[in-house]
């Protein structure tokens, strides 16, 4: 294991099943064990369906800082594999090799790509409504909402079921009023009674 594999809270990420036009990105921590500066010179992906973006590029001892890996679900779809390559030249040169994978469903569609809240006032809560939209099997259905957040929930309500195969709902996600203050993100998980992948 060489020093710069250290630095890395894990070295892959997979980021599942995701729908087409959904958010989805990932934090990936790094934290610097070593008594000298760490600097990273460069990340970029193989693949243009990853992006990276490094808010800071220079860690001294135990510090840390995130890397937000994105997957662009608007211009890709299917099995995408991509590595990010993390480069190094502060203490020395080293290259680290971040393997990545997604799943982006063509036949399922989230508008808008994710519940962004902003700045809300501690105690007033709020809710934020998406479409997603299902286009195959006829008799396809959301079975479960999964919120990992104690402070948030989510509901699903169908909206329309065509003959042409399309299925529609209405998600509200909400934000508790008892939410405590600070930033923070969570994921959504939509569970469906598809056979192969649910």
């Amino acid at each position: 294991v060489q020093w710069a594999d250290k630095l890395f809270a894990k070295l892959d990420h997979d980021f599942g099943t995701i729908a087409r036009g959904s958010e989805a990105k990932f934090l990936l921590k790094l934290t610097n064990p070593h008594p000298q500066p760490v600097h990273i010179k460069s990340a970029g992906t193989t693949c243009k369906c990853f992006s990276v973006r490094i808010p800071k590029d220079t860690l001294a001892a135990n510090e840390s800082t995130e890397i937000e890996i994105s997957v662009d679900t608007h211009k890709f779809e299917g099995d995408r594999k991509s590595t990010m390559k993390v480069v190094f030249d502060r203490p020395g040169y080293a290259e680290v090799p971040i393997p990545l994978h997604a799943y982006i469903r063509r036949d399922v569609v989230l508008n808008p790509g994710g519940a962004n809240f902003g700045n809300i006032a501690k105690g007033q809560g709020g809710d934020r409504k998406l479409q997603l939209s299902h286009h195959g099997r006829p008799d396809w259905r959301i079975t479960e909402l999964i919120c990992k957040s104690e402070h948030l929930e989510a509901k699903a309500t169908e909206t329309g079921r065509l003959a042409n195969g399309t299925t529609t709902y209405d998600l509200v996600v909400t934000l508790k009023p008892d939410a405590p203050a600070g930033g923070f993100r969570d994921q959504l998980t939509i569970v469906t009674d598809d056979p192969v992948d649910p």
